[in-house]
């Protein structure tokens, strides 16, 4: 039996959702979390001041509150890939352990 406890954040491909995290379990006594990271909308890309630095120090700052301590393993689908790679960088340059990017 599995006493995992595991835990991963995902970021969504460009058009949001997430896959079943279920499937990802290997049992009913596997606790792997998965935590899905949504992005601002439109109203946000848009406002001014608004910049790629600015998305991935936000979308960091929301991994750190759902994940607060330990290390942090992100999966990022399509360019939630992308997103995931800048921010593992900056966590890690801020002290932060990253367990693994897929």
């Amino acid at each position: 039996m599995s006493t995992s406890t595991r835990r991963f954040v995902f970021l969504s491909g460009a058009g949001g959702g997430a896959p079943d995290f279920g499937a990802f379990r290997e049992g009913a006594d596997d606790l792997t979390s998965f935590e899905a990271i949504s992005y601002p909308g439109w109203r946000r890309y848009t406002a001014a001041g608004f910049s790629a630095k600015a998305l991935i120090e936000e979308l960091a700052a929301k991994m750190e509150k759902k994940i607060p301590e330990g290390p942090i393993a992100i999966v990022g689908l399509s360019i939630g890939g992308h997103f995931g790679y800048a921010i593992a960088l900056l966590l890690q340059s801020q002290g932060r352990e990253i367990a693994g990017l897929c």
